[in-house]
């Protein structure tokens, strides 16, 4: 149909909708129970009575869906009108909107809880016209599993009233939809009031507080004292902030901003709020002494911010920065810069100023609200300014933290006002106090506190000012550590550009944490770090001089050569070790390749080039040291042991990798490390292992100095790396980054900067303690072992020769206490004491001290208790057969388990006992005779006693699979499916697609894909029918990125272990791609599973094993893939075998990726979900396909 004549009868729909009798109700008459709904079917409709509109496209076929309702929910069969429909639509469009209900400009929700059998996409809108009988829309995809869950769809109505408005319900994919609920309401906010004022001292009086900037006495490098930026620009200067109380808009004070030539200037205030799709506005009221321009930011992080550029003239005038929706792409005379406008999550942003060299501006007045508009309101009786004495923050435990403080009245008639404060450790606990006094204004004093004598770590001081019944806040960051000790080299850290700040002051700051080794990257620094005690390890990265050419390596080294030969000269002695390039295997498709006669892609194979080529010259130039790589983003077993097969595993001494993750425990960085350790045994060299990069987000400038609870807990993730690293044989870990007091919002920063209160010295981040705390409890301490306390906790070993040290956690569920049957010295996560034989098991590590020996201390911990709080066992149910199950039952708890289950199929009820499951462990049951089972939902019910206890849980399952046939026949792979047995196809059409760009054309939406499979001993067969009249591969950005283009991609999670909410790859998972690549058929194996599992090694990169052919057909593509048995080892080509199995296809333009039709969730997007992948069967042969 011709998206005209549509469009009309979308018209006459809409109408017939509004004279249909009833269907005025408002909204709220959404049926609380669709058993009240009566159901009336057309031939091009089916109306609901009190409950909405449901056609078809093309009309005429609204027999063919199948509609009732099943207990509370509204089913709908569309299965066979896309059987004869397959390019069609069915829509549902539920009662309209009563217009009082909804307002132009504001935000409003619709929910809707749904499921669907089979797993199927569907879409929500919000769809109407305005009063120039405009057609508005807008559409939110969803995907429905067979659990209910709930998805809501928030939109912004338009300006431009709505005559009408209704909500729709499309069902896109041949499935049974059970929908439940669905609501319609505004949006409130739930976090955070529009009313109040987020800037605490927006007005000066309060000095410096809650400002942040630069100070080139830390911003300059050492030695000239020049700041570089990363575009390579120097500067000489920063701007000077002032407190002017001459020139001020309202109260007593502004801040007077001078800058200097050649100048760097930047002011931050602290970090406000955002909401996704709410107003933030930012205001402020300033003055210059010449006119100039001043840029307004909201700054999330680093190349992320709202910028505003206002000429600032002689007289005091207000200036607003206002974004009606946070996370707007547009806006009208405002600069958006960047697209994740979530700050990590943390859903922070910075107010921000940049100044002009040679201008002076007082800015006063600034308030920041989340609403359309700010308006500053000084909300103080009193104003308290001040800092603490140590301008570093950081004092040692032997020391008295002292604040020097003074209080102001706001008004002339507050005469006093009743002071105290309050100490705070990490964890938000008061740990001291001070007496409230009640004292006459204005007052100056010093506030002098000996913390307790068992506090460490990052703590809080609030001070408060209570008068004419308002109380004031002025919080301050202070942490407490014991005198320091020798450095400790296997913590690590790495140094930003020191061409960006004061290197000496960084190894000032870093000293007190007995953090011992660096991870550099410029030949400028080892010299210096070397000198001051540090263990280097220096990043040796591209020598291209052309930024376009950094992620290429050369097809000839000798100028690579040359200079790395001549730079080692400069610091010969003192680089402990030289590492090879960093992160590789993520460099390949950034840009097209500018030169390919010059410039080759970084894939495994040219990364061992490189190691071959650099090596050598290391080795004679500098022999002392030893080489380190190839340096994967994440712990990619696969990719490392490929770099390695190819020729590189004599050119390295240790093994690095960027241990990037979820959470430490999942995917488990330890199961990481022992995987790979393993699989690099067959070469016969004593790797050393280190985790040179990885780390968390923090906010550089927390909102009024409070650490946000978030920053709490990757504090413990991050230590947890840590933690879990070395108990598996990590010998260094190297934390990203020390950063040095550069502000960048939200960043990976754990130095961070200072104002005029502390003459802009930079102070440590809390994540720095729990680095000491580490530091201090394991010494040198190897790993001894790791205890079985249940799986969602750890707990490790380590023996320091003089004592042992455990360290536990619970990473998973809420905290539970846990009780020994004897005393320890303890110590938590930030090295305060805690001695105690009762703890609660958190997110947050605690350390035990023993001297009893490694077996004892385990035996003490193992059979400590534990209630049993949650479940007890997790079950998964896997089909394995057309009529076969298997149902793996993992003991969650810390000792063994016994007990039965019971599983209820199609009819049939099976029992089964299990017996001792050890903590930690799985036990597989296998039951027969309970299907048929295959791609449509089978229900299941499975139950799950175990008496000791008092555990029962019933679960009901829904289960289906792709079920493989098995064929003797071996076709020949051309691309001509002729040869093929006769095999049922999966279907995917445009109902299945996830877009990237908003809009397919007609064309592109008429898009399907045929899939087939069947196997025997020698390989596994798949083919793919793209049916779209245009292909494009893509060759531009070199082989590992064909999937940018028209292709395939397929994946496997071999032994099924991903957890359903795990995040990325685990090192059994395969993951391929198959295009045409400079008109060739290629094959690409982004992730292969490791030799551990099987003994045989599997390159990542081109792979020459699978066989492929594509052949263009008259209208679309034909893919035909053949798989020997190595390319997907473990999993193997047996009767019976069961993996986890998906699949996508790539829609390309001619431009650029539009979007691609996938199975099931899992590859298209970052991070990969192998968890969501479905079952995979390989039927036996007595069912074979002709």
């Amino acid at each position: 149909m011709k998206r005209s004549a549509r469009m009309a009868g979308l018209r006459i729909i809409f109408l017939l909708a509004f004279l249909i009798p009833g269907m005025l109700k408002a909204l709220s008459a959404f049926p609380p129970d669709w058993k009240s709904v009566e159901i009336r079917p057309g031939k091009n409709g089916i109306f609901l009575k009190n409950g909405g509109w449901m056609r078809v496209h093309p009309e005429g076929n609204a027999e063919l869906l199948k509609v009732s309702v099943k207990d509370d929910a509204l089913v709908v069969d569309t299965r066979d009108f896309y059987r004869k429909c397959p390019g069609g639509s069915v829509i549902f469009q539920l009662e309209p909107v009563e217009p009082k209900r909804y307002q132009p400009g504001k935000e409003y929700f619709f929910s809707a809880e749904v499921r669907s059998e089979p797993a199927a996409a569907a879409s929500l809108y919000f769809e109407g016209r305005d009063r120039n009988d405009r057609h508005y829309w807008r559409v939110q995809q969803i995907f429905c599993g067979e659990r209910f869950q709930v998805f809501r769809f928030q939109q912004t109505l338009p300006e431009t009233p709505l005559k009408r408005l209704h909500l729709r319900l499309d069902f896109r994919k041949p499935a049974v939809y059970f929908l439940r609920k669905c609501a319609f309401g505004k949006v409130v906010p739930l976090k955070n009031n529009p009313r109040k004022q987020w800037v605490v001292n927006g007005g000066a009086e309060r000095g410096f507080y809650g400002t942040a900037y630069y100070d080139m006495r830390f911003l300059g490098r050492a030695g000239d004292g020049k700041h570089v930026d990363y575009r390579g620009k120097a500067f000489t200067g920063t701007m000077k902030v002032e407190i002017d109380s001459k020139e001020f808009h309202s109260g007593t004070r502004s801040f007077k901003i001078t800058s200097p030539e050649n100048s760097i200037n930047q002011l931050y205030f602290n970090a406000v709020p955002t909401v996704p799709g709410r107003p933030a506005t930012l205001s402020v009221w300033m003055k210059a002494e010449k006119p100039t321009v001043v840029g307004m930011n909201l700054f999330p992080k680093n190349a992320v911010t709202y910028l505003k550029n206002v000429t600032v003239g002689r007289e005091w005038k207000r200036y607003v920065l206002s974004i009606p929706s946070w996370g707007m792409r547009s806006l009208p005379g405002i600069t958006v810069i960047g697209s994740d406008f979530s700050s990590f999550g943390y859903n922070l942003a910075y107010p921000r100023f940049d100044f002009k060299p040679g201008s002076t501006v007082y800015l006063d007045d600034l308030s920041y609200h989340q609403d359309s508009d700010s308006v500053f309101r000084e909300e103080s009786s009193v104003w308290i300014a001040g800092a603490l004495d140590k301008k570093e923050k950081l004092y040692f435990s032997d020391e008295t933290i002292a604040a020097d403080l003074s209080f102001r009245p706001v008004l002339p008639s507050a005469k006093q006002m009743r002071r105290s404060w309050k100490l705070l450790d990490f964890f938000g606990k008061e740990v001291a106090s001070g007496r409230p006094e009640t004292v006459a204004l204005p007052h100056r004093e010093t506030i002098r506190i000996v913390p307790p004598k068992n506090v460490r770590g990052a703590l809080t001081l609030i001070v408060e000012a209570e008068s004419d019944g308002k109380k004031q806040n002025h919080v301050l960051p202070v942490g407490v550590v014991d005198p320091p000790g020798p450095l400790n080299p296997r913590f690590g850290i790495n140094i930003d550009a020191t061409d960006r700040f004061n290197a000496d002051r960084v190894i000032a700051l870093l000293k007190p944490f007995r953090i011992g080794s660096v991870r550099l990257w410029d030949f400028r620094d080892p010299v210096r770090f070397h000198k001051a005690g540090f263990f280097t390890l220096l990043n040796v990265g591209s020598f291209n001089p052309n930024p376009k050419e950094q992620f290429f390596l050369p097809r000839d080294y000798s100028l690579w050569k040359e200079l790395l030969k001549k730079k080692i000269e400069t610091v010969k002695g003192a680089v402990d070790v030289y590492e090879l390039l960093n992160e590789p295997n993520i460099w390949s498709g950034r840009s097209p390749n500018p030169d390919p006669s010059r410039l080759t892609e970084a894939n495994a194979e040219t990364v061992a080039e490189c190691a071959k080529a650099l090596a050598p010259v290391i080795r004679r130039a500098d022999p002392g040291a030893k080489i380190a790589g190839p340096t994967p983003c994440k712990t990619v077993v696969s990719w490392i042991e490929t770099v390695l097969g190819k020729g590189a595993a004599d050119c390295y001494d240790i093994l690095s990798e960027h241990p990037y993750r979820q959470l430490p425990e999942l995917p488990d960085y330890g199961e990481d490390l022992r995987s790979l350790s393993k699989a690099v045994a067959r070469f016969g060299k004593p790797y050393a292992f280190y985790g040179t990069e990885a780390g968390r987000a923090y906010p550089s400038h927390s909102p009024n100095n409070l650490l946000p609870e978030r920053a709490r807990l990757f504090v413990a993730r991050d230590i947890r790396n840590h933690l879990i690293g070395f108990a598996n044989g990590l010998e260094k870990y190297f934390h990203y980054s020390a950063g040095g007091g550069i502000i960048a919002g939200t960043n990976w920063h754990v130095i961070l900067a200072g104002n005029g209160d502390s003459n802009c010295a930079p102070h440590p981040g809390p994540l720095l303690f729990a680095v000491r705390a580490a530091a201090d409890r394991l010494e040198s301490a190897v790993p001894a072992g790791q205890v079985r306390i249940g799986v969602d906790c750890r707990c490790f070993i380590f023996d320091r020769s003089d004592r042992r040290i455990a360290v536990l956690w619970k990473w998973n569920g809420k905290p539970d206490p846990i009780h020994f049957s004897r005393k320890f010295r303890a110590y938590d996560m930030m090295g305060s004491r805690v001695d105690g034989d009762r703890f609660l098991l958190s997110e947050y590590p605690v350390y035990l001290e023993s001297e009893l020996p490694v077996r004892e201390l385990a035996k003490v911990i193992g059979s400590a208790r534990r209630p049993v709080t949650g479940e007890v066992v997790q079950t998964a149910v896997k089909v394995t057969g057309q009529d076969s199950v298997e149902i793996s039952i993992r003991n969650l708890t810390g000792s063994p388990i016994s007990g039965s289950v019971r599983f209820t199929g199609k009819g049939t009820v099976s029992n089964a006992e299990f017996h001792d499951i050890p903590a930690e462990q799985t036990k597989t049951l296998s039951f027969r005779g309970v299907g048929p089972f295959g791609l449509v939902a089978v229900p299941g019910r499975v139950e799950i006693s175990v008496p000791r206890l008092n555990f029962l849980r019933k679960e009901e399952v829904r289960l289906r699979a792709i079920l493989v046939p098995w064929s003797g026949k071996r076709p020949r792979i051309d691309g001509d499916l002729s040869d093929w047995p006769v095999v049922t196809p999966i279907r995917l059409d445009a109902s299945d697609a996830v877009r990237e760009q908003a809009v397919l054309t007609p064309e592109e939406e008429k898009t399907t894909v045929l899939f087939r499979s069947f196997w025997n001993e020698s390989r596994l067969y798949l083919s793919f029918e793209v049916r779209k009249k245009s292909f494009y591969p893509e060759d531009r950005y070199g082989e590992a990125s064909i999937w940018k283009g028209d292709s395939v991609q397929i994946a496997f999670d071999t032994v099924c272990n991903a957890a359903r909410a795990q995040a990325g790859y685990q090192d059994d998972d395969f993951e391929y791609s198959f295009a045409l690549f400079k008109k060739q058929p290629l094959v690409i194996c982004a992730y292969a599973s490791a030799s551990t599992y099987d003994s045989l090694p599997k390159a990542v990169g081109v792979n020459r094993q699978v066989e492929f052919a594509l052949r263009r057909t008259p209208d679309g593509v034909v893919y035909e893939i053949a798989l020997p048995p190595v390319s997907i080892s473990p999993f193997k080509l047996t009767a019976g075998a069961m993996t986890r199995f998906n699949f996508l296809v790539n829609l390309n333009n001619g431009k650029q990726r539009i979007g691609w039709l996938e199975l099931q969730p899992g590859i298209g997007r970052i991070p990969k979900r192998p968890g969501l992948f479905p079952d995979f069967v390989l039927l036996p042969e007595k069912t074979a396909t002709r």
